[in-house]
Order: structure tokens, then C-alpha cells, then sequence
């Protein structure tokens, strides 16, 4: 079988145009396959040249952008867009070995040598229908502004220590304090004063200045000796005696005596 010159040609014409560099146009990113218009010569334009990605990576090319098309069996109307770059957004000056994945707009993910990893974002939303671990030695947390959590539980094992530094401390809601347990007695000391807008209540016993608030006496202001411990009946009478001495308060301010 004899091949002309003029099949020679043709196939050799198939050949230079297999593959091809044009300039994207138009992307349709909603197909199962994206599609992107080319302009692969001056004046030709190609539509719905399917763009062909890496699976589990999608990207949605800018316009200008640059595409290496393959024409499947040399048949110029059959393009696939195999590779898509823009040399306008590439981020250069990488080391040997690192991947950078990057956005036209500046965001990026950096895996730099030395296992360290670099994101930079405006704004980083992670979500997890059911739970996010994070294992490591340190984590360190710096909001120049707010840091919020919202959550039903939230918990906060420490094996040594937990510190707070603020000028302000607010807790809004029940305050119960307890062992490592979550049974046992604890002690807490202020350094400081402590004012409370309502009651101090303590189960056992209180100590101010080191003497018992339950069991302290108190010397007679006549006939010397001291007085029992103070009780609940022995408070509440002395309460309403001072509310007697004040319905009967003269009108200089003077309480009247009167006489056992």
C-alpha cells in the first residue's frame, strides 16, 4: 500500500495541530464536566471544550486565563482543555518541595518544608457536622478584638493550671467550684476585696480573721463572761428586737431603753 505526499501531508497537518495554546474566554461551570470557550488562533473560536480537573480538586479559572488543549484524533473540533493556568496569579518563589494552593484574590494554603503548614485568609469558616479534633503540644489563640464560643457544654480539662488575665472578668449563671472529681472540697483565695450584692452564704462556716462565724462569742457588756455561739433563733430574735427599738426610735434618732 503506497502512501502519497498529499496523505503525508494531511497526517503530518493532524499531528502539529493535536495539541494547541489558547486563551480562555468563557468558563460554564455548572455542567458535570466543565466546559470553557478557547481561543486557540486569531479570529478561531472553540465552545464547550471540556475542561478536564484532578479529582477531588475544582477550580473556576478567571478569564485570560491559558489553556492546553488536546484535540481528540486530530479532529480540530473535538478540544479538551487538559491543563489551565494564569501566569498573572501564579505565586513564584517557592522552595524545592513546597505546594502552594492559592487563590487569584491573595488567599493561600502553603505546605513549606520542614512539616509547616501557612494559611492566610480574610475570613476561615471549618464545619464539622459532628466534631473536630485538634491534637498538639501548644495552641495559641490571638483575636485583637473578640474571641466567641457558644455552645451547650463547654469544658476545660487542665492537668496544673488555668489562667485568666483580664482587666474584666465576667461570669453571668451559677458558679460551683469543686475538686478535679467533680466531688470533693476545694479551697479558692482572693487576693482582694470581694463584694456581693445580696448574700454569703456558707453550709458549714465562716471564717473572718480566722474566727468562726458559727461558733464565736462575744464578752457582756455587763456583769463579765461571754455569750453563747450565735444561732439561727438567737439571730432571728435579735433582729426583731431591733426592729421594736426602731418603731420606738425617738424622733432625736435615740433609741429608747427599757427596762428588763
Amino acid at each position: 500500500m503506497s502512501v502519497s505526499l498529499r496523505d503525508l501531508r494531511r497526517i503530518a497537518a493532524g499531528i502539529r495541530n493535536i495539541v494547541a495554546r489558547s486563551v480562555v474566554t468563557m468558563v460554564d461551570d455548572e455542567r458535570k464536566m466543565q466546559e470553557v470557550q478557547v481561543l486557540p488562533l486569531q479570529g478561531e473560536v472553540l465552545d464547550q471544550a471540556e475542561r478536564w480537573q484532578d479529582y477531588g480538586l475544582s477550580s473556576h479559572p478567571p478569564l485570560g486565563a491559558e489553556a492546553l488543549l488536546v484535540f481528540v484524533g486530530a479532529d480540530r473540533s473535538h478540544p479538551a482543555a487538559v491543563k489551565v493556568d494564569d501566569r498573572r496569579a501564579r505565586p513564584r518563589g517557592l522552595k524545592p518541595g513546597e505546594v502552594k494552593v492559592y487563590q487569584a484574590n491573595g488567599d493561600y494554603i502553603h505546605l513549606k518544608n520542614g512539616n509547616e503548614v501557612e494559611v492566610s485568609t480574610t475570613t476561615l469558616t471549618v464545619k464539622a457536622a459532628k466534631s473536630v479534633s485538634v491534637q498538639t503540644e501548644e495552641v495559641d489563640f490571638k483575636a485583637s478584638k473578640r474571641f466567641s464560643v457558644e455552645t451547650g457544654i463547654f469544658e476545660v480539662t487542665a492537668a496544673e493550671q488555668i489562667s485568666l488575665v483580664s482587666a474584666l472578668i465576667g461570669l453571668h449563671g451559677a458558679l460551683t467550684m469543686t475538686d478535679q472529681t467533680g466531688s470533693g472540697d476545694v479551697d479558692a483565695t482572693l487576693q482582694g476585696s470581694l463584694t456581693a450584692t445580696q448574700y454569703l452564704r456558707a453550709l458549714v462556716d465562716v471564717l473572718a480573721a480566722g474566727v468562726s462565724g458559727k461558733s464565736h462569742t462575744h464578752p457582756y457588756t455587763s456583769g463579765g463572761g461571754t455569750t453563747g455561739p450565735p444561732n439561727a433563733a438567737a439571730v432571728a430574735s435579735a433582729l426583731s428586737a431591733l426592729r421594736d427599738a426602731l418603731q420606738t426610735a425617738s424622733p432625736t434618732g435615740q433609741v429608747e431603753q427599757k427596762d428588763e
